[in-house]
């Protein structure tokens, strides 16, 4: 059973683990993964340039060494501790007395959805939430076997918990009030073997603390300058609802009255759970649950970010777990056909939250998708910035354009004169395109954004999760054409010619959920030159027509186009203009080939003729779209 546990539970955890793009704290673990080991432990161990120790950098370090850095590479330490978890649980479950209950909560764990995105996830919450189990585990065979290689075991489990995550600590006060109340139901019953008992728990301890005190009050200094004080036990009932709901379905969208129904069961279980015997892991799971908590609500004292992100606590659901598991237990020894049907139907509720993780409006913070429209979107001539400059090592991870790449502002944004410099320099790239993300508090007025947009026309803007992409034509008055675009001859009666364009895409579905949900784009790059000089303005129309003339896609008008900045009136004679559009679909567009129809309008909304290749013709079709089944 515990390898069959293990072997689903990675299954569950390799499923689709590339799905997502690594996103920011990803990114930072391969970042420093890729540093000396020397390095990783100093940083590690001081707690300034990285918030965490350095156990999981380490392990991920050498496992890079081996299976290299990939997406999957570097998740795939994640899912090993993910896929040991559930059968750990079940051992935990057996040294507390009841061995059904102890497979069922493994198996709860198996389809956990929260346990299984954390082990799709290359940070250190879920392996600090599996070696809190072992610990555990260790902690109850040395109490019950009074062996000192279990001690031994409990120490090593608690120093790579602790020097892993240091939220691991409230695993620690955990570990000695259950320790202690052991002891304590031990002296009352044999007071010489409680006493023999107690001196190995004082000892283990003793060498436990030693051990870990230099890291622990160095997180007390760290935090103590950095952290701002809340107010403890601060909106209690909303916290543990909102932890209860996410380590029960997570991420899955669910109406209100189900979340409701599937919450309330929870709750049950975890109340009968924790009353049913036997008594061992009553007061185990209780203080799991407590201790923990408890310690949290008073460090809120200290640090009102302590609940911030449920995956802090990560390392609760496995006492969930076996809470659960133990009323399922519990019920199947009083009507087996009750607690069948009770334990099919709490699997598949997890079963059926669990494909919340891989939906689209789910997805982690992609730089994967950022890079891959830069990358088919970029001139030769480009650069890409990204603002602010941290998150660089997250772009730089999925980059393969070989596009140069800049993050000139390390701190705040504080002022137009700050930007100003450092962005002038990059005036002779054809196009600059910035990359932002988690730019809220360094730059909150958006100045390095501003300053692009009062310069230079957009070329497009796109949203992948978490993160915005903007090009901008830092150089749209062009000598020649581009020797990477194909020449056109369009030529309209008032002397303006199309000289060349290109399409991004000429086949593609109608729908698109990476984005700019729901619907699709196509980028069109118009060079255009005055052979005469124009004396009018003219605007772009740019659709989508089917063979009926019926309209399916239109450009996406933007202040910042080049016409409205750069208008044709003002053009001189020779030079070519870049133009660039974005047509947006309409979702529903049905399968088939398409018309991508230009027409030049002028002030007054009339069509200019064309002079060549079709003469008195007002339209001309770029290109035949052809939109296809997703």
């Amino acid at each position: 059973m515990l390898v069959l546990l293990f072997l689903l539970g990675l299954a569950v955890r390799f499923w689709q683990a590339g799905y997502h793009s690594l996103w920011f704290d990803e990114t930072m673990s391969v970042f420093w993964a890729r540093q000396p080991a020397k390095e990783i432990i100093d940083v590690g161990l001081h707690l300034v340039k990285d918030k965490h120790p350095p156990v999981y950098y380490l392990l991920l370090h050498f496992w890079t060494d081996i299976f290299g850095d990939g997406t999957v590479a570097v998740r795939s330490l994640s899912i090993l501790f993910g896929a040991i978890l559930p059968p750990a649980l079940a051992l935990l479950g057996e040294e507390l007395g009841d061995r059904r209950a102890g497979l069922i909560a493994g198996l709860l764990a198996t389809f956990n959805p929260i346990l299984v995105w954390y082990s799709q996830e290359a940070r250190m919450f879920l392996p600090a939430a599996t070696i809190g189990v072992l610990a555990t585990w260790c902690l109850l065979k040395a109490l019950n076997q009074r062996n000192w290689l279990w001690w031994g075991g409990f120490i090593l489990c608690s120093l790579a918990g602790f020097y892993m995550y240091i939220f691991y600590a409230f695993m620690l006060a955990f570990h000695g009030f259950l320790a202690l109340a052991l002891v304590i139901h031990l002296i009352r019953e044999e007071r010489h073997a409680g006493m023999k008992l107690l001196v190995q728990v004082v000892i283990a301890f003793a060498i436990l603390g030693g051990l870990l005190l230099p890291l622990a009050l160095q997180a007390l200094t760290v935090s103590g300058a950095e952290s701002q004080a809340g107010q403890p036990f601060a909106l209690l009932g909303n916290t543990l609802w909102d932890l209860l709901q996410k380590y029960s379905f997570h991420l899955a969208e669910w109406p209100a009255p189900w979340k409701t129904g599937v919450s309330l069961v929870a709750v049950g279980l975890l109340l009968l759970g924790i009353c049913a015997p036997p008594a061992a892991r009553r007061l185990a799971v209780g203080l799991w649950l407590l201790i923990p908590l408890l310690a949290g609500n008073l460090l809120l004292a200290l640090d009102q970010t302590v609940f911030a992100e449920t995956r802090y606590f990560l390392f609760l659901v496995p006492a969930l777990c076996l809470a659960w598991g133990s009323a399922l237990a519990w019920l199947s020894r009083h009507s087996r056909a009750a607690g069948l049907i009770a334990l099919a139907a709490w699997v598949l509720v997890a079963i059926l939250a669990l494909p919340a993780n891989w939906a689209p409006e789910n997805r982690r913070e992609d730089w994967r998708g950022a890079a891959e429209y830069v990358a088919a979107h970029a001139g030769p001539d480009d650069a890409t910035l990204i603002h602010p400059a941290f998150v660089h090592v997250s772009y730089e991870y999925y980059a393969q354009d070989g596009l140069p790449i800049f993050y000139p502002f390390e701190g705040n944004v504080e002022s137009r004169e700050q930007v100003e410099p450092p962005l002038r320099g990059l005036a002779g790239y054809s196009v600059v395109w910035l990359i932002t993300s988690h730019d809220a508090e360094p730059d909150p007025e958006h100045l390095v954004q501003r300053w692009f947009e009062e310069q230079f026309p957009m070329v497009t803007e796109q949203f992948p999760t978490g993160i915005a992409v903007r090009g901008y034509a830092t150089n749209y008055r062009l000598p020649a054409l581009p020797s990477h675009v194909e020449p056109a001859d369009i030529v309209y009666e008032k002397g303006v010619r199309l000289a060349g364009y290109l399409i991004d895409h000429t086949t593609l579905p109608a729908t698109d959920d990476q984005y700019h949900p729901p619907s699709n784009w196509i980028h069109a790059t118009l060079y255009w030159m005055a052979e005469p000089p124009l004396n009018e303005n003219f605007s772009i129309s740019l659709k989508l027509v089917d063979e009926w003339g019926q309209v399916w896609g239109d450009r996406l008008y933007r202040a910042g186009d080049l016409l409205n900045r750069y208008p044709s009136s003002q053009w001189s004679v020779g030079e070519i203009i870049r133009t660039d559009f974005d047509v947006n679909l309409n979702p529903v567009t049905p399968a088939g080939a398409y018309r991508l129809e230009l027409v030049l309008l002028d002030d007054a909304g009339q069509p200019w003729s064309l002079a060549a290749p079709t003469p008195d013709s007002a339209q001309y079709d770029l290109a035949t779209i052809h939109i296809v089944e997703e």
